[in-house]
């Protein structure tokens, strides 16, 4: 009796919604629905990352409203010239008042000798300015008529007085002494270089006494 009950009950679930086969055409509209939603979802993804970072430019303006109009001309560096100067002339250089008073061609100077010649300059450099100033025979430099620069002789430095020798003036005050270069024999045509430091470079003051020396 109960076993007969058991299977009406299973006769009734089957003909029940649950166990209702479904129609095919509603199972393939249901994937494809699934699938769009997910075809969706993706293309949406990409359209977001592809957003990110992008920079929205705008065009730039015509050449018309670029156009900046200038009026004037530039001006250029002004580049201070070399003062310059003769035998008996002062030629001033900052503090520097430079006179050279004689100049010689000799053989030998205060006991140094040479086979070629020695130019000796005679020089008075006056401080007018505020503070001591230093000079020495390393600010000057002898240049002849080839462009042949010659440094003063040491020799004539170390034996010979009348030079100058890192000597100290002060305002107001002037020393005089003598500067000797040693040169070819057949040079000719000299000009003094005079220059405010030991060091000769583009930010020394300095200045030209044409010596005429044959």
């Amino acid at each position: 009796m109960e076993t007969d009950k058991f299977e009406e009950r299973i006769e009734k679930d089957k003909n029940s919604d649950m166990y209702r086969e479904i129609p095919k055409s509603k199972i393939i509209t249901g994937i494809l629905i699934f699938s769009g939603l997910i075809i969706a979802l993706v293309l949406l993804a990409k359209l977001n990352t592809s957003s990110v970072g992008t920079v929205t430019t705008s065009p730039l303006p015509s050449d018309e409203t670029q156009v900046v109009e200038m009026t004037g001309t530039a001006s250029e560096p002004t580049i201070a010239e070399t003062p310059t100067a003769t035998i008996g002339q002062t030629v001033n250089m900052g503090p520097y008042a430079v006179k050279v008073t004689g100049v010689k061609k000799t053989k030998s100077v205060g006991g140094a000798t040479t086979d070629e010649a020695f130019v000796v300059v005679s020089v008075t450099v006056k401080n007018t300015g505020n503070e001591s100033i230093g000079v020495d025979s390393d600010y000057f430099t002898l240049v002849d008529s080839n462009g042949r620069k010659f440094d003063a002789s040491q020799d004539v430095k170390v034996y010979y007085d009348q030079t100058f020798m890192m000597d100290k003036i002060n305002p107001g005050l002037s020393r005089s002494a003598n500067v000797a270069f040693e040169v070819p024999k057949d040079s000719s045509g000299f000009t003094l270089d005079v220059r405010d430091s030991l060091v000769d470079s583009e930010y020394a003051e300095r200045a030209e006494i044409k010596l005429n020396t044959k």
